[in-house]
């Protein structure tokens, strides 16, 4: 199964680049997934419902993660980073 990011291509040839919104509300904070994130992606995944039901490589090693990311920025163009 192909991993893919879930952020929404942001940047494409000929339209510019729009920021993504970072939402807070309280305790709860919203924002596209940043290259820091490996370690805490990498915790996440080792729930046994996220790797049945996302599908992700089990077991889950960081360095899944970092390909994850790397793939997300690549995504989102370079206005996001």
């Amino acid at each position: 199964m192909q991993e893919r990011c879930l952020t929404p291509i942001l940047h494409t040839g000929g339209v510019p680049a729009i920021e993504p919104p970072v939402l807070r509300d309280g305790d709860l904070t919203l924002r596209p997934p940043r290259p820091d994130d490996a370690d805490a992606v990498t915790a996440a995944c080792q729930d046994a419902a996220i790797q049945r039901w996302v599908g992700v490589p089990s077991p889950y090693r960081r360095e899944h993660a970092e390909s994850w990311l790397a793939r997300c920025e690549a995504q989102a163009g370079p206005a996001r980073w």
